[in-house]
């Protein structure tokens, strides 16, 4: 034949060389040289590489069959293979991850939980937007989930990583629920029945039929280790039925298909408040929303769970007097909730419906009297008119008031409002002015006090230092009494009692009149106030009977004075060798 040619192709070990014949196509796979001979077509086409974890989908087109390449591999295509997804990451799970992948053709859903690598097949797609984190369930978080085959919700409760299976989605997690022993929760079942959970102490928490189970689960070993101890109360909600998990009997209402069981964890002693649970599933929290701000004009205050402690609520209303003055009235409630069953049934507002009725009686109240015996008397008006009323008004809505008092009030009208003020102002002058003569008494009160205890230690002062020179003038005299003893012993013999004596205070006046000499005072006596004689006779000289002339008297009554000192002296200190001082004032 002529004008035919050879075609030449250098293949590569990445290069397929597509022949296309007029019957059909093959492949020839490189690396070569190839020589094609006429009537042949060939095209050289690149071979991927997929590396470890990258996948690709390959269709036939003369099958329609569809095939996936996993690397790391060469995408080896056939002659009538085309590339129809390129090539891919697979997927790579954790072990906290899980993906689910349904087939567009039969419609069947796999599950795959990590640690893994995960090839989608040619015809699988996501069932969810890509891989998804599983659910760590413990003893604060459970999941409920709705089953694809029948629609039933379901708690998950077992602990540990959770992962939907394939006839399973996941609805939401949920959060244990905790309750103080002062807090109660209403809980709304699908037959519109409420059920009051309370966490006080041996509180029954939905009706008067519950009935208590402590599961016992736990072995020896794990009793050993367990530091608490807590006690499941089973509630099967099923409208007004109850049911009780266990081998006791199940009493089920007619209408009910299922029945959903409320697991309640309380203190096992039983001493201490407080509860906790899961929502069970078909259930649901009551919300209320109540009236806020002081006019409680605007719902805003969402309520799930309801506070039994007191509380303050101010609210703020215009009143008018039996005189047409108009009043605005600032208020304070100290109130509590006592009954949540009758609430709930009676209002989904208490706080409101609380303000607006105290509000009624009041402005009833103030219409009957003037502004000048309210101003007197608006506590004594207000507690009349609320607490003292009995009204079984806030009893039926499970609520009552402790307290009620009144914060302020103000004239609408400016110009009355202003007489107010100076009315006020003058009042509380007054009222400064009596505090501070009521400090001033006080004051001098105190003074007084104190003046009159300096007085009393005064007083108390003097008797005890009199009663200390009552004992020295004691003492001193007892040392004196002795030293006259000693004297009048020590002259026995010489002379008689009367004599001794007389010598002695001759003695003691010379003694004074010695110191007074020495001393800086200045003192001036007359002759017969310090009877002082310049001489006078001894023992002696009336012993020789005055023979002594009157001439020689003075010289001679010197030489005895002086022989009678001496032995006066050797006596006294014989008998007494101490001798104590008399005071000038009993000698003189």
């Amino acid at each position: 034949m002529g004008g035919a040619c050879i075609s030449i192709h250098a293949l590569g070990p990445k290069d397929q060389l597509l022949v296309t014949t007029l019957t059909g196509k093959q492949t020839i796979d490189g690396p070569g040289i190839k020589f094609l001979p006429p009537l042949k077509v060939g095209r050289v086409r690149r071979m991927d590489i997929l590396e470890p974890g990258e996948y690709c989908i390959v269709k036939t087109t003369t099958t329609g069959t569809l095939r996936r390449i996993d690397g790391p591999n060469q995408v080896n295509l056939g002659p009538y293979d085309i590339i129809l997804k390129e090539k891919a990451k697979a997927i790579t799970l954790e072990a906290n991850e899980y993906v689910r992948l349904v087939d567009d053709v039969t419609g069947k859903i796999r599950l795959e939980t990590g640690e893994a690598i995960v090839y989608p097949e040619p015809t699988e797609k996501f069932l969810e937007r890509g891989k998804k984190k599983g659910v760590a369930i413990d003893p604060e978080t459970a999941v409920l989930v709705r089953s694809r085959k029948n629609g039933d919700l379901k708690l998950r409760t077992k602990h540990g990583m959770y992962f939907p299976s394939i006839d399973e989605d996941i609805v939401k997690v949920q959060k244990l629920i905790t309750l103080a022993e002062y807090q109660t929760m209403i809980i709304e079942d699908r037959f519109g029945q409420y059920h009051f959970v309370s966490g006080a102490i041996q509180a029954q928490p939905l009706t008067a039929s519950n009935v208590a189970l402590e599961k016992k689960t736990n072995n020896s070993n794990e009793k050993d280790k367990m530091e608490t101890k807590m006690m499941e109360e089973d509630v099967v909600l099923t409208g007004d039925v109850l049911a009780v998990d266990g081998n006791s009997k199940k009493k089920r209402n007619s209408n009910s298909t299922t029945s959903k069981l409320l697991h309640l964890n309380r203190s096992i002693n039983g001493q201490n408040g407080g509860v906790s649970f899961f929502l069970p599933p078909y259930c649901k929290i009551v919300e209320l929303v109540w009236s806020n701000g002081v006019k409680k004009d605007k719902r805003g205050r969402k309520m799930t769970i309801f506070d039994s402690r007191p509380w303050y609520m101010n609210y703020e209303f215009v009143v008018r007097t039996s005189d047409n003055v108009e009043l605005n009235l600032s208020m304070s409630f100290f109130w509590s909730l006592e009954n949540i069953a009758y609430m709930i049934r009676n209002t989904d507002d208490a706080p409101g419906d609380i303000c607006h009725h105290a509000r009624s009686e009041i402005i009833q109240a103030v219409s009957k009297v003037t502004l000048k015996d309210f101003m007197e008397n608006f506590n004594q008006i207000i507690h009349q008119t609320i607490l003292e009323s009995n009204d079984p008004f806030y009893e039926a809505r499970g609520s009552k008031i402790h307290s009620v008092e009144v914060r302020s009030f103000e004239c609408l009208d400016k110009k009355i409002d202003s007489v107010l003020q100076e009315i006020i102002k003058e009042s509380t002058d007054r009222i400064n002015r009596l505090q501070l003569v009521e400090s001033e008494n006080e004051v001098a009160l105190e003074k007084m006090k104190g003046r009159i205890e300096e007085e009393k230690i005064k007083g108390q002062l003097i008797d005890v230092k009199n009663e200390h020179q009552r004992k020295e003038a004691l003492i001193d005299g007892e040392a004196e009494a002795e030293r006259v003893s000693a004297f009048i012993k020590g002259l026995n013999g010489v002379c008689s009692a009367e004599q001794a004596i007389k010598i002695f205070n001759e003695l003691r006046k010379a003694e004074v009149m010695t110191e007074l000499a020495n001393s800086d005072a200045h003192l001036y006596f007359t002759p017969a106030e310090c009877d002082l004689r310049l001489g006078m006779s001894t023992v002696q000289d009336e012993r020789n009977g005055r023979k002594s002339m009157k001439n020689n008297k003075m010289n001679n009554q010197k030489y005895d004075n002086n022989k009678f000192m001496r032995n006066s002296t050797t006596a006294t200190r014989s008998n007494n060798k101490e001798e104590s001082k008399l005071s000038a004032a009993s000698l003189i």
